[in-house]
């Protein structure tokens, strides 16, 4: 957050980047939250001119990048459970259940990271 608001934003803008993409690697996840995080930065751009943020666009970019990054740390930090359930069960259901689960507490960490950046 510091080097966000400091205009530090592409120093650690793309070892986030980086980060982001090897956990989505690992829990399998990449296509779908990388893709869908991408279709979404014209409306973050807009909800936050609207929300009154004083915010440059690289800034945005760099908190949408670290968000997206504590989501897939936060799933590939699942994926070890994740695998140890999966063998132990001939449940499609459990395990779909269970993925949709630590899915949704990523997407929820992440949220909050993007909602504590400075307005």
């Amino acid at each position: 957050m510091y080097e966000i608001q400091e205009s530090q934003a592409k120093k650690g803008g793309l070892s986030l980047l980086a980060i982001s993409i090897l956990c989505f690697l690992a829990y399998g996840l990449t296509v779908g939250i990388l893709f869908s995080a991408i279709l979404c930065i014209p409306s973050l751009i807009i909800f936050s001119c609207l929300s009154g943020a004083d915010l440059k666009i690289g800034h945005i970019l760099t908190l949408l990048v670290a968000s997206v990054a504590l989501t897939g740390l936060l799933m590939a930090g699942f994926s070890p459970g994740a695998w140890g359930f999966t063998q132990s069960t001939n449940s499609v259901a459990f395990t779909g259940a269970m993925n949709l689960a630590f899915w949704a507490i990523g997407m929820c960490y992440g949220l909050r990271f993007l909602c504590a950046a400075p307005h």
